[in-house]
């Protein structure tokens, strides 16, 4: 491992990771001033995981729940 210090570069990314500004539903994506962006890069991740076969479709069994994510 290496020290890298706490330089303004490593500060001012350090800052960008820990905004909780940014909208954690479709809802507040659709809302919010820059949704067009929002919807794009959703776009282009959802196009990414198609493309790059992560994963498959497929029904949810019963009695089981979804994954959440940010």
């Amino acid at each position: 491992l290496q020290n890298l210090g706490t330089g303004p570069d490593l500060q001012e990314h350090e800052f960008d990771l820990h905004d909780d500004d940014d909208p954690t539903t479709f809802i507040e994506v659709t809302s919010c001033s820059h949704a067009h962006d929002w919807i794009n890069v959703m776009h282009d991740q959802l196009s990414s995981i198609s493309h790059n076969n992560i994963w498959d479709p497929m029904e949810l069994p019963l009695g089981c729940k979804v994954v959440g994510c940010k």
